[in-house]
């Protein structure tokens, strides 16, 4: 009894990851994006005013909220630009809030996103689609 039991569990497991697998359903071609390569000095000082960036192309229709539910594609304005040099990826974002009104719990280093506004990106260099690296910023 106690194998049949162990065998049971066992196909249900490799069914239920099977079917994981088949229902994600997205295009790859919707989350690529071209990076464009600089020779200017970037400052990291909030403005986006350098020429890279303003002869760059955003992107922004692809997000996805985290909050209150994460199926739910992002209801606000949000531009990402990327550029890169030969020392660092840099990212450029400008972020749009209809209402005015930015939610910012706390101040205090390494406080995450749970309950706040904020901006993150994953980067999947390998493309995995299981691991990445996750840097945000509220």
């Amino acid at each position: 009894m106690k194998k049949r039991y162990s065998l049971f569990i066992i196909l249900w497991m490799v069914g239920a990851s099977v079917y994981a697998q088949e229902s994600i359903n997205y295009n790859q071609q919707d989350y690529e994006v071209t990076i464009t390569k600089t020779i200017e000095k970037i400052l990291l000082d909030g403005n986006l005013d350098e020429g890279i960036w303003k002869t760059n192309t955003s992107f922004g229709e692809n997000f996805w909220m985290k909050f209150p539910s994460n199926q739910t594609k992002a209801t606000e304005k949000t531009e990402v630009q990327l550029c890169y040099d030969n020392e660092f990826l840099y990212i450029g974002a400008t972020i749009y809030d209809s209402v005015g009104k930015y939610i910012v719990n706390s101040l205090k280093r390494d406080q995450g996103l749970r309950n706040g506004d904020g901006f993150g990106i994953i980067l999947d260099p390998f493309n995995q689609k299981t691991n990445g690296f996750f840097f945000s910023n509220n």
